[in-house]
């Protein structure tokens, strides 16, 4: 009885056995099959997600210093009264901070509710605050420079 394997290479010389996935050796696969590999491209900026910077400042009695947690604080409280959903579609995030003022960036269609949420925090840790949005810009460097003046 003839194997079939020898029938087939009779019949199609040009047909070889292909190596079995446990035969192939990753490196060997890839420096030898140089069209498979391709570089792989970032999305298209029509598909990215838009964002804005909103300044805000925070306005507290005299004596009252702010820190950094007092920030992150806002930035959590504001994602408690967005909701789980809004929250996460906001992708709310403390860029920067000094003293009085501070650089959050939202997603571009959260910016109005994102603005509501944070006008809503009246304390953070047992001190009174009032968070005033300065203006929204759409880089950063714009936003930095709003605040520098």
């Amino acid at each position: 009885m003839v194997p079939v394997n020898f029938i087939k290479e009779k019949a199609f010389p040009g047909l070889r056995r292909e190596k079995r996935a446990t035969e192939i050796n990753p490196k060997s696969f890839f420096s030898e099959n140089k069209n498979m590999q391709t570089k792989v491209k970032g999305l298209a900026p029509s598909l990215k997600e838009k964002k804005r910077y909103i300044n805000i400042e925070i306005i507290s009695p005299e004596g009252t210093s702010v820190k950094k947690d007092a920030y992150k604080k806002a930035e959590l409280k504001a994602q408690e009264l967005l909701g789980v959903f809004d929250a996460a579609g906001a992708g709310i995030q403390l860029v920067e901070h000094s003293e009085k003022h501070g650089i959050i960036r939202v997603n571009n269609d959260y910016t109005d509710k994102t603005k509501a949420a944070l006008m809503l925090i009246r304390e953070i840790n047992g001190s009174k605050i009032i968070i005033k949005t300065t203006n929204t810009s759409g880089t950063l460097r714009k936003a930095r420079e709003k605040i520098s003046r």
